[in-house]
């Protein structure tokens, strides 16, 4: 009851102060993008420019072999950077299917064909999509075993027996645990060391809130702690 009633004013007052808003934010560049790409593309440009100008075959010739410069350039890089990832995320599935959906495997939005392709066992490139979902499926079952296998033999077995040894000579049924109430520093301590920039959690509260009132909030929050406990 006193955690719903302070989330709730807690909630009116960010609404008050600080209503949420709709915006676009339109990302500058790619990862991938550096500024190698940048100089090559500004070096174009002029070269394009001086073409459009003059009108010139010559310079016409010259602004072409600029233009396949920056598009041999951003494949390299491109090329580069997803191997990068590819390589840095295999043991990640999340991130790795992040990395696949960027290289262009079509989204529920966006009907269009994919354009990934996978080596087989064979080492034979793949471009169906069908049959770059049953790699995925083959490389992703046989993950878990492919790893466990090429782990060193454990040092020691824990079994019922083992484990009955291990907490027993702890002795830790003579042993208390005790709750103790929560103290205003603590909590102070945690709120101002909060990111940020992390998501916001099932309350729905962002973390820049509760860091920059945490001199204010320490107090009800603390208060809900030990009645909770």
């Amino acid at each position: 009851m006193a955690y719903n009633d302070f989330i709730k004013k807690l909630m009116n007052t960010i609404d008050t102060c600080a209503p949420k808003k709709e915006g676009r934010v339109k990302n500058s560049s790619q990862e991938w993008f550096d500024r190698e790409i940048k100089d090559s593309m500004l070096a174009r440009n002029k070269l394009f420019k001086k073409f459009k100008k003059s009108r010139l075959h010559i310079d016409e010739q010259i602004y072409k072999k600029a233009k396949n410069k920056v598009l041999c350039l951003i494949r390299k890089k491109k090329k580069e950077y997803f191997e990068l990832k590819l390589e840095e995320n295999i043991g990640k599935p999340k991130e790795l299917w992040k990395v696949i959906k960027s290289l262009g495997m079509p989204s529920k939005n966006v009907a269009s064909g994919s354009i990934i392709s996978l080596k087989d066992r064979n080492g034979e490139l793949k471009f169906e999509n069908k049959e770059n979902a049953n790699i995925l499926k083959s490389f992703f079952e046989n993950l878990a075993t492919n790893l466990v296998n090429k782990l060193p033999d454990a040092p020691k077995r824990f079994n019922k027996t083992s484990t009955i040894s291990f907490y027993k000579d702890l002795d830790i049924t003579k042993k208390n645990f005790l709750f103790h109430s929560v103290d205003f520093d603590t909590v102070l301590d945690i709120l101002s060391s909060i990111n940020p920039h992390k998501a916001c959690g099932i309350d729905d509260i962002a973390g820049r809130f509760l860091k920059d009132g945490a001199s204010i909030l320490t107090k009800p929050i603390t208060q809900i702690f030990n009645l909770s406990i």
